[in-house]
């Protein structure tokens, strides 16, 4: 969906060279690139008309040409499918740990939320992750009509290292064996507890001096930075949560309102 994340086209690409359609039990429709508008600019946003594909679902057959491209998406391919997995990773300018979620409830309907939370599970990356509500993205839009879908993010950067593409790889391996199409059967049990984000957000702009990485398990008013102005001045980073760092912000310069840190916080899970 976004022309500059990349993980996840190298492994859909991967795996369609690895599937043999005579040994599969089901039905697998693979699309490296969602948005050709955008991938072959290199960008978030299609150039053609400035608009975020993953925020315009289902979109509007009438609509500029990336609206015309998510309503083609919706019904032309995904409505009907059983389950839908969209792989992301941070942008240029960030870093996420490998992460499977599901839409949080009340917003889907009750089955097609346990449904999307266990398929999450059962793809094992580090992160069981809750997403909000969010119309206009494609997981929100399937669930509103009904079909069961995963959202993932992994990396960034605008790489794509061969264990991440493996991570991605193998978490798809785990879901066609869970859903039984594919491969030695997957069981799933879903965690007591799962994980939303919390994000800190630049108070101002300038060159940010961050001092923790993915992964860093930081305490509530704990400084994790600085964004220093070019007059030699510091404004303090501090966050407000004791628990992990699921994305940093890696590209240095900043502006007021961006994410420097996002912190996964547990939450007991509304599926079990």
């Amino acid at each position: 969906m976004h022309g500059n994340e990349f993980p996840g086209p190298l492994a859909v690409v991967d795996l369609a060279q690895r599937l043999d359609p005579g040994h599969l039990d089901g039905t697998v429709v693979l699309v490296p690139i969602a948005n050709p508008l955008a991938f072959n600019a290199g960008t978030r946003s299609s150039p053609e008309d400035g608009v975020n594909l993953n925020r315009v679902f289902p979109g509007d057959p009438a609509g500029s040409l990336t609206l015309r491209l998510a309503h083609a998406l919706v019904v032309g391919i995904m409505q009907d499918a059983d389950l839908a997995v969209d792989l992301h990773s941070a942008t240029e300018t960030g870093h996420m740990i490998a992460m499977a979620g599901f839409r949080e409830p009340p917003g889907p309907p009750a089955e097609v939320h346990r449904a999307s939370a266990r398929a999450a599970a059962a793809m094992r990356l580090d992160m069981h992750w809750m997403m909000r509500w969010a119309p206009g993205t494609l997981s929100t839009a399937l669930n509103e009509r009904g079909v069961p879908a995963v959202g993932t993010e992994l990396g960034g950067g605008g790489v794509a290292s061969p264990d991440e593409v493996d991570v991605y790889r193998q978490g798809l391996l785990r879901l066609l064996g869970y859903l039984g199409i594919h491969g030695s059967p997957v069981t799933v049990d879903p965690p007591a507890v799962v994980e939303v984000t919390d994000d800190l957000l630049a108070p101002t702009s300038g060159l940010l001096d961050l001092a923790v990485g993915l992964g860093d398990r930081v305490r509530a008013g704990e400084r994790v930075g600085s964004i220093l102005d070019p007059w030699g001045g510091a404004t303090p980073l501090t966050v407000p949560l004791d628990d992990p760092v699921s994305h940093f912000r890696s590209f240095r310069m900043i502006r007021a309102g961006d994410t420097v840190v996002s912190i996964a916080r547990e939450v007991p899970h509304p599926a079990r």
